[in-house]
């Protein structure tokens, strides 16, 4: 993990370095950045589940904490990749325009932490098993805390947000299945880890896809329609989806198959050949 960011001027680089040791690591249906929701409450059915390794025995850690259903998860945004932090952020909400950092959820930020609001299904031995999950697989975890309704939770009249958040100009996209995807995300529920059905994994494929997963660069520069023979690409469990956003502003799942399986037909096939025995 980068210990140091750029960008946060002379008082922000004069205080000192803290430290912490993660209590775990998530276990996501959400294999890489792309396609994972900003918001867990997105998908509802996205799984994930986190080994404790905190504790000679870390069961006792947990004792309790099935009485509560939703948790607060602390976690490390450990795969930003940009060094990097700007006072201005485009959210994608807001379609290209500004906000502070500090007005935003974005991943960049001055210390990388993520806060994620669970549904609690089990704890089995050392392993928390949540729902509603947004962040992806091998997370640093940093912290578990119950949620607690009425002390978590603002009395209604107390809530502000701005226009841009419950109005946004970017709306929600109407997703549908080819009749290939269909047919394909039906022979492969035998490989599914996390989803418990194909209707699971259905649910969460549409999820992603209705919010517009896609950068606001990507959404304003980039043609992923079928017409342009390029699709949106994101692992979710132990599949690939390819979708395409089409000028209607629908979306459409063209095909789903073996996780990274495309990605190793075309390594195979641009591999340079050994010499013949």
């Amino acid at each position: 993990l980068k210990a140091e960011v750029d960008g946060g001027g002379h008082r922000w680089h004069a205080q000192p370095l803290v430290g912490f040791r993660p209590i775990g690591y998530m276990d996501s249906v959400f294999r890489e950045k792309n396609g994972t929701p900003r918001q867990g409450n997105v998908s509802r059915t996205s799984r994930g589940r986190v080994k404790v390794l905190f504790g000679n025995v870390p069961e006792q850690t947990m004792e309790g904490l099935i009485e509560y259903s939703h948790v607060w998860v602390l976690w490390l945004f450990h795969d930003n990749g940009n060094r990097s932090v700007r006072p201005l952020v485009h959210p994608p909400r807001l379609d290209g325009a500004k906000q502070g950092v500090f007005a935003t959820r974005t991943p960049h930020r001055p210390n990388a932490i993520g806060l994620s609001l669970c549904k609690l299904d089990v704890i089995d031995g050392d392993e928390v098993h949540l729902s509603s999950v947004d962040i992806i697989h091998g997370t640093p975890i940093l912290d578990i805390k119950p949620f607690l309704q009425g002390f978590d939770e603002p009395g209604t009249d107390a809530v502000r947000m701005p226009w841009w958040i419950k109005d946004s100009p970017v709306g929600t996209l109407d997703v549908s299945f080819s009749d290939e995807s269909a047919r394909q995300l039906e022979e492969l529920k035998g490989s599914f880890v996390h989803f418990r059905s194909v209707e699971e994994a259905r649910a969460t494929i549409v999820d992603v896809l209705k919010w517009d997963p896609r950068s606001v660069h990507m959404r304003k520069k980039l043609d992923l329609s079928s017409a342009s023979g390029k699709s949106y690409v994101f692992a979710v469990d132990t599949v690939d989806v390819f979708a395409n956003f089409e000028p209607d502003g629908g979306v459409v799942v063209a095909q789903v198959v073996p996780v990274y399986s495309k990605l190793q037909s075309e390594a195979r096939e641009t591999a340079p050949q050994g010499d013949a025995p």
